[in-house]
């Protein structure tokens, strides 16, 4: 009898009802699928069951890939749409005060002040909304304002930014209970070119988790559960044996 095995992460795309430009998941790590069921056991006076029927199904599952793509998060997992631009974060941008002031590299598009420390002492700074005094500042449009005293010493400045033109920008809003995405999720996976193809018709997603480590790459966690579509049918699986 021949054998068929799987060796290493396989591929994986979904097809979203919405928008059915199919997606990669890229640098796949694992993909884990689970069908789980609930069984119900009839028992008399003795201690085995003598007979068991099977109750509901669950069929679920998770992909760890390590491609950040922002089609995963809004067609897949939001259902927003992403509007091309980014943000950025300028880090520990050094500004030297002069005239009580200090304007940033991309002061014609800062959007949000990330705070001020002064660079020989570590002091942070404290922010003020009126005019600062010794050790606070202001901003305004990418310009800082410091007190006086502040003339001639040098600063780090966090603030984030943004960028048009290139990019994705994915706005969460609200969305109303009982709408999410429906994807349709195609697996596969092989060794000495014998392939196992697992299809899922429908699904949602039921989670996304970005987690960042010391001395490691970002791998997000994407899960999922698979149900039935208007054929009442769950999906298939394909193999060469």
């Amino acid at each position: 009898m021949a054998n068929q095995f799987s060796f290493g992460s396989g591929e994986l795309w979904a097809i979203g009802q919405n928008d059915p430009t199919p997606i990669k998941f890229g640098t796949l790590q694992n993909v884990q699928v689970d069908y789980n069921s609930n069984v119900v056991e009839l028992h008399g006076a003795k201690q085995l069951p003598v007979a068991v029927g099977r109750g509901k199904m669950k069929v679920s599952g998770k992909a760890q890939f390590a491609s950040i793509d922002a089609r995963v998060m809004s067609n897949l997992f939001f259902g927003v749409a992403a509007t091309t631009g980014k943000n950025r974060v300028a880090s520990n941008e050094v500004g030297t005060v002069a005239t009580a002031k200090v304007t940033v590299a991309n002061a014609a598009t800062f959007s949000l002040d990330l705070g001020v420390v002064e660079k020989s002492t570590g002091l942070v700074l404290k922010k003020v909304t009126g005019t600062p005094s010794a050790n606070e500042y202001s901003v305004a449009l990418g310009v800082y304002t410091f007190d006086a005293s502040m003339n001639g010493k040098d600063v780090y400045l966090d603030y984030e930014y943004t960028v048009a033109g290139s990019g994705n920008t994915i706005v969460l809003t609200n969305q109303n209970l009982g709408e999410q995405p429906v994807f349709k999720l195609v697996l596969r996976s092989s060794y000495n070119n014998k392939q196992t193809v697992i299809t899922f018709n429908r699904c949602v997603a039921t989670s996304y988790t970005f987690q960042t480590q010391q001395e490691n790459f970002t791998i997000p966690d994407f899960a999922f559960s698979a149900f039935t579509d208007d054929a009442d049918e769950l999906g298939s699986i394909s193999t060469e044996v």
